[in-house]
């Protein structure tokens, strides 16, 4: 191999595939890059089985060839150098890297223990790619942290009826953003990770191909493909676990409320719960919460035609929802201390459905 690239189309590259990459893999090898120079471009791929990526640069390429090496040692050099021409050539399993007055080598991997990725179907439909990234961002946050529940790992996905679904739970509360969208996608769960490195590998780009096989998904944007693993399992049944909407809801500005559930939230006692007790009552909502601190009492404006109501919810996960909403106002819908807590958006081209489960009232 032997080929010379611009830093500066080396360096987004890199840091897309150093965030694949384990950075502590059981099996050594994940911790490399594999460079593949060929017919006048350099490929640039990473894997950590679970999710992969590859993508390519425009290279004057003098011998075709391939390497694998360290990935975070070669982005900490490429990045540090300024804007010039880079050239990389193959040493055995080393590789050479020289630039004006610069030469590093790198010692490689054997490339033939390189896992193969599977190859990209043609079965490919195009998707919105900002509404994609954006169902991402407001569905994220409710992916569960747990091993145990590995079908809960990730978020759903599916386009069906004219309408694009990104559900995510981990038990306690469930995030459910939708957009018109044209296509067919059979429900897939997408692993945390994939969710994490999509935005991304989608910026820029109208639109993003997207095609499946029976255990993989492919989304590819411009020069990327990005590959993840489905999770195999059966998401839960999330339609049953949204009430139906109620016209005795509070509306309230959203700014104003995460202000005053921040200043709540800071004299919260319980570490686990982080409990913040909801007042809704006419033409107003009370905050307060309590610590050995100290306690905290607040009043937000709103509106509201139903009957008054007390609720204790964990402010961090209302805050996480409201962190996530581009929109100027929320309502809340609430039936009895103990049955879930709906939040939705008001305006806007999507929607955007939070449940919660309320904590037990003292």
């Amino acid at each position: 191999m032997d080929v010379t690239i611009a830093t500066n189309d080396l360096v987004d590259e890199f840091a897309l595939a150093d965030k694949i990459i384990n950075k502590k893999p059981t099996i050594p090898i994940l911790s490399g890059i594999l460079l593949d120079a060929s017919e006048g471009k350099l490929t640039i791929a990473a894997t950590d089985l679970e999710v992969g990526l590859t993508s390519y640069r425009h290279a004057s390429v003098t011998v075709p060839g391939r390497a694998v090496v360290p990935s975070r040692k070669l982005f900490d050099l490429v990045r540090l150098l300024p804007n010039t021409d880079l050239r990389l050539q193959a040493d055995g399993a080393a590789v050479v890297a020289t630039a004006p007055t610069f030469t590093a080598k790198l010692p490689g991997f054997i490339i033939e223990d390189y896992p193969t990725m599977p190859m990209c179907p043609l079965n490919a439909q195009r998707l919105p790619a900002e509404a994609v990234a954006r169902a991402i961002g407001r569905v994220r946050f409710a992916v569960t942290g747990s091993d145990t529940r590995y079908f809960l790992a990730g978020a759903l996905f599916v386009v069906a009826d004219g309408r694009m679904r990104m559900i995510a739970t981990d038990g306690h509360r469930l995030a459910l953003a939708e957009s018109a969208c044209d296509g067919t996608v059979p429900p897939i769960i997408l692993p945390r990770k994939a969710l994490d490195a999509l935005p991304a590998i989608l910026a820029g780009d109208a639109h993003v191909e997207f095609s499946t096989t029976a255990k993989h998904a492919f989304f590819r944007s411009g020069s990327r493909i990005l590959l993840s693993r489905l999770i195999d399992g059966t998401f839960p049944a999330y339609k049953r676990v949204i009430p139906k909407p109620i016209d005795a809801r509070l509306s309230t500005a959203t700014g104003p409320l995460m202000d005053a559930l921040r200043r709540a939230g800071a004299l919260a006692a319980d570490a686990r719960t982080r409990a913040v007790r909801f007042d809704l009552r006419a033409d107003a909502l009370g905050l307060d919460a309590d610590s050995p601190e100290g306690e905290t009492a607040e009043v937000v404006g709103t509106t509201y035609g139903g009957d008054p109501i007390k609720i204790s919810l964990n402010v961090d996960y209302v805050l996480e929802f409201l962190n996530a909403v581009k929109t100027d106002q929320v309502t809340v819908e609430a039936w009895d201390p103990m049955r879930p807590v709906v939040w939705r958006t008001v305006g806007g081209e999507d929607t955007y459905t939070y449940v919660i489960m309320p904590l037990r009232m003292d």
